[in-house]
């Protein structure tokens, strides 16, 4: 399953919480700490602030984003295989991370200083250089589908699908902002059928507002390849209609 962002105050935009538990080529490659991570989590005093460093560090490598003031709300098992690198016996200390609450800020931007990490705009929020990736996935993505859609040849999807349909769920305000239209007050719910048949989730389940359908057809609705009237998607409520009527990632 899939969430969607939690609603944040202002300073807390710039981050957002796991979709998914990372499997273990992901944990070897996002999470493993080398030294200049090691050098600067040396500098913490607490096992508990060592291991929440050390989560923040590695959460923007792999989500793009920092985690606000609650780092401990991430999968337990990237949790203890950090704590295993950092020798911490009782991993459930970094419970006492955010006992602080600026303490997660003021280590996030510490680790931007250190690592020269930038946040590049992207309609009324900041992607980071890690964001860009799935940005230049979608790209690619659309572009491609122009050459199928050229030739007449059908494309197979697949469940890298999921970047793009995020940025299409991320996208919404954007979508309404783009042809002049206020921005809904009400939550959605979108549900979309993967290409390997899971359903992939976000937004409140009491929500009105509703979008369903299969991912590629979203994601070729997002990506202005296809209107909704030639896809499978359906909305329930005025707002989701209009949104997929003008829905898009980009301006």
């Amino acid at each position: 399953m899939r969430h969607t962002e939690r609603e944040e105050d202002e300073q807390a935009t710039a981050y957002r919480a796991f979709n998914e538990v990372p499997t273990r080529p992901e944990l070897e490659r996002f999470f493993f700490l080398d030294d200049h991570d090691r050098d600067l989590i040396a500098l913490r005093r607490t096992d508990s602030h060592r291991l929440g460093m050390a989560i923040q560090i590695c959460t923007v490598r792999y989500i793009g984003r920092f985690l606000g003031d609650d780092p401990p709300a991430v999968p337990w098992e990237v949790v203890e295989y950090l704590a295993g690198q950092l020798a911490i016996a009782d991993a459930s200390c970094v419970k006492r991370y955010p006992e602080r609450r600026m303490t997660p800020y003021e280590h996030a931007a510490e680790i931007q200083k250190r690592f020269g990490y930038h946040a590049f705009p992207w309609y009324m929020s900041k992607v980071t250089p890690a964001l860009m990736v799935p940005l230049r996935l979608m790209e690619t993505w659309a572009h491609g589908q122009d050459v199928f859609d050229a030739v007449g040849v059908a494309r197979r999807p697949t469940d890298r699908l999921q970047h793009v349909a995020s940025l299409g769920v991320l996208g919404r305000e954007l979508s309404f902002a783009a042809v002049g239209l206020p921005q809904p007050a009400d939550p959605f719910r979108v549900e979309l059928t993967a290409p390997d048949g899971q359903t992939w989730v976000w937004g409140p389940e009491a929500a009105t507002q509703r979008v369903q359908g299969s991912a590629p057809d979203f994601c070729l609705c997002v990506t202005r390849r296809r209107p909704w009237s030639e896809t499978d998607m359906t909305a329930t409520g005025e707002d989701a209609q209009k949104w997929l009527e003008v829905a898009r990632v980009f301006l």
